[in-house]
This record gives C-alpha cells, structure tokens and sequence, in this order.
C-alpha cells in the first residue's frame, strides 16, 4: 500500500509553495534542529513541496515522489519520498557521479540564480544513491568549450553534503542537507534567489555498470582538441561500449525530473527560488558575533548585572540599617546608659520584665511595649547569645509576636534589632578609647573579631578600628 498519500497531505497542510510577483517559488527559512535520519518526524512547518509522478511509464512501473525542502544561512536541507515498485541499489564499489546508474535521487542547484544556458561553476548536481551514498557534479569551464557538451560538468569532491537513506514497504526515503557554499552563497538570506531542479533516477532492470566518460585533464584536452574518440580513454569494466550505454538506457532507465521531463542539466529550465523567512534575532546574533565571544558577552553583562545588583541591595541594606539604628537610638534614649566596664553576666531581666507583666494581655499577645523591652533585655546581657526565641522566652511573648512588633515598629526583625543594639552599644564602648577591638567584640557576644568587624561595617559604614580615638 502506498504511503505518499497521506505523507502528501500532512506536508501540503504545512508547506509554503506560493508563487511571489516576479513568479519565484517560495523557499522558507527552517530554525529548528533537523536530524539526517531519513525519518520525516522533524519536517513539521511550512517547506517548499514538490509532487512528482512520471507519466510516461505505465503503472505498476510508474514512480512517484514528494520532495520537501528548507533553508537555513548554511544549508538546503531536504527529504525526497520516494514510491518505486522495483529498487535497485548500486554495487558497492560503485560511487560518486557513476551512482546514477541505480536508484537515486538528484538536485540541482544554481548559486546565483542567473539559469544560464548550459551549466557553469555556480551549478551543481548532487546526486543521492537510495542507500545514502553521495556524489556531485558542478559546471566546468573547460567543459564549457567543448561545443559539444551540451551539459558541461565535471565530478567534485568535498562538497560536504549529510545525508542518510532507509528503504520502505513502498520504496525509499532520502533525507539530506547540501552545503549552500557549494554553489558560492558563503551566507544565505532572505530574499536571496536561487535556481532548482529535482529529480530521480528510475532503474526498472538490474544491469552491469555503463561505460563513462574519464573526466581527467588529458581527456578533457584530448576533446578539446577533437581528436579521435579512439584516443579518448573511458570507464567501461565490461566493455559494453557506447552502444551497450545507450541500449541499457533505452531498455531500463526512466529519469524524470521536476522542470524538463527526461532531460536534466539545463539551468534555464530550473524553477526560480527566493529565500523567505528567516532566523530569529539570537539566532542572527550569535552568527554575527560568534557563539563564544556571545558566551563571553553574555557571562561578562550577568556579572556585570550581578554586581549592580548586590551594589544596589548593599546601599538599601546601609540605609535601612541606619534607619534601624537612628529608631533603636530614639527607643532607647530612655534607658540606662552602658556600662564604662564591662556588662555583669548575672544581670537579670526578670524583675524588669515583672513591671511590665501586666501589659500583656490574657493570651500573652505583645503589647507595643515589647520592642523597648527587648532592647533593654539586649542592653542587660550584651555579651549573651541571645535568640529570637530565648528572648521570646524571656519577654513571655511568642517568637511570631516578638516578629510581628519587631517588624511593626521598627520595619525589621528580632535578630536584626538585636544586632542593632549591640552594634551601638558596642560604637559607645569603643568611642571611650578604653578597650581594643577584640576585647569590645568579647562584650558585646562576639566569638570572632573577623566577624564583630564585618556586622560593624554593615551597620555604621566603617571599621571599629574607625572609633577609636587617636
């Protein structure tokens, strides 16, 4: 059962085949990753389609094809569908332009999209075997000397072409992508024209390999010449002549291509292609500038990004830690100055705390009182450890009360209010010229002096030792 029906539907749902004004086809422009495994599960969106069945051959014989392509700035990507009855794939030792003589597809491809009259260095002929095997065939001026050459072309090597090749119930399918630089185009895009023709070669008998032309210098000078085709060496392994090539291609060969029928090779009868869509912007961008000096672009505007933020987060950090410690300072204007010496570890809160018990109410929910209580319980014990929750304790508020009057009152939480204080009571400790920096760290709860000089930067916009008189 063939499958080109439905494959021909889905593709015709999605494929872009308009004709523009000046009567080119439409070739659009694939983004996407394509991956050369003869498989169609990548070839969804809009592709130029072309549909072809040869008419001159009866049915079952009668192939039929559905060829689909895109673009993109490097390469004509494309997939041929292929229906044939009979398949037969080249020898294997057989490759390069000989591959034409078994089942294959061809395209055809003219850079400049001028569709000269015989084939010139911006034509090429590649050449796909139904196995995968590839060659190619470009216009050569040499050739093009030759009167007699209709189609002038010579074999290339390296055109770097990716193709891939699997048989089906129903045929074979082809799946390629052609170098765009092949034919001179070092970066396609959009509306750039191009010329194309596509094609098969139909085998409908298994034969021995045809006699060829040697395509070498001295040949092709031996034919410029005109001398004897005696003298003119070709590839025959089985001595068929040129009267066993023609009886083979009378008898078993059946071309067909998408612009002249059976005969191939003519630029001006290709069909006329623009280049339609395009990359995205990123896409265009990393082309430009090139994927790693973008990586290096990009990783130098994060860090850059990066420090202006954590610059910004610092100077809203500083103003509202001295927006904390101006509010700490008018709350506690009220208490008892610190201590000249160091603070008594016994000293208790408690009997504080007692005076103010009856402020709180039944279910010990704080009252607004209890931030001035908190930073007189913070005076009392400098050079304790104190927690959110162990001040809670003390207070007999909840740590979420202790939080919620905190930020209420002040815009901030316990443990920054209990840094705040400290760092002030430690700026008047060290003010006084009595102590160093380690030994007012030590009093105001401070294991490391490395650490106490971090928090009393953040807070006051400068070292300790800053604080100290000369």
């Amino acid at each position: 059962m063939r499958t080109w029906p439905a494959l021909l539907c889905f593709f015709l749902a999605t494929s872009a085949s308009s004709t523009m004004a000046d009567g080119a086809l439409e070739l659009p422009h694939r983004s996407g990753p394509i991956t050369i495994d003869a498989r169609l599960d990548d070839w969804q969106g809009r592709c130029l389609s072309v549909d072809l069945e040869e008419p001159e051959v009866p049915a079952p014989l009668a192939n039929h094809g559905v060829f689909h392509l895109v673009w993109d700035a490097r390469y004509l990507w494309f997939v041929a569908v292929i229906d044939d009855a009979e398949v037969y794939a080249a020898p294997a030792a057989t490759s390069g332009s000989s591959l034409y003589q078994w089942d294959s597809i061809e395209i055809y491809l003219d850079g400049r999209g001028d569709r000269s009259e015989r084939m010139d260095e911006d034509d090429l002929q590649f050449i796909v075997a139904c196995d995968g095997r590839q060659g190619a065939m470009q216009g050569d001026q040499l050739l093009r000397s030759v009167e007699d050459w209709m189609v002038p072309k010579r074999e290339r090597q390296g055109v770097g072409a990716r193709t891939a090749a699997r048989r089906t119930d129903s045929g074979y399918v082809i799946e390629g992508a052609l170098p765009l630089t092949a034919v001179g185009v070092a970066e396609a895009r959009a509306g750039q024209q191009l010329a194309l023709d596509v094609a098969w070669n139909d085998w409908i008998e298994d034969h021995p390999r045809l006699p060829e032309l040697l395509k070498d210098l001295e040949n092709l000078a031996l034919l410029a010449r005109r001398e004897s085709e005696s003298d003119v060496a070709i590839v025959d392994p089985d001595s068929l002549g040129w009267g066993g090539l023609l009886d083979w291609e009378d008898r078993a060969y059946r071309p067909w291509s998408w612009s002249h029928g059976r005969d191939f090779g003519h630029p001006a009868t290709w069909h006329v292609v623009q280049l339609v869509g395009g990359p995205p912007w990123s896409e265009r961008l990393a082309r430009r500038w090139g994927a790693s000096r973008l990586l290096g672009l990009g990783l130098a505007s994060v860090l850059v990004l990066s420090l202006a933020i954590d610059l910004a987060l610092r100077r809203r950090q500083r103003r509202r830690i001295r927006e904390l410690v101006a509010r700490v300072e008018e709350l506690s204007a009220g208490l008892p100055a610190p201590s000249s010496t160091a603070p008594d570890p016994a000293a208790d809160a408690r009997p504080w705390v007692a005076k103010v018990a009856d402020r709180l109410d039944e279910d010990g929910a704080a009252t607004p009182d209890v931030t001035s209580r908190l930073l007189a319980h913070v005076r009392d014990h400098l050079d304790a450890g104190i927690t959110v929750t162990s001040a809670a304790s003390t207070l007999g508020v909840s740590p979420r009360s202790l939080q919620r009057a905190c930020q209420q009152e002040l815009d901030a939480s316990p443990r920054d209010v209990i840094l705040a204080v400290k760092m002030r009571a430690a700026r008047d400790l060290l003010v006084t010229g009595r102590w160093r920096v380690g030994e007012v760290a030590e009093q105001v709860g401070f294991d490391s002096p490395y650490h106490f000089s971090r928090r009393f930067k953040d807070f006051h916009g400068q070292p300790p030792s800053a604080c100290i008189p000369d």
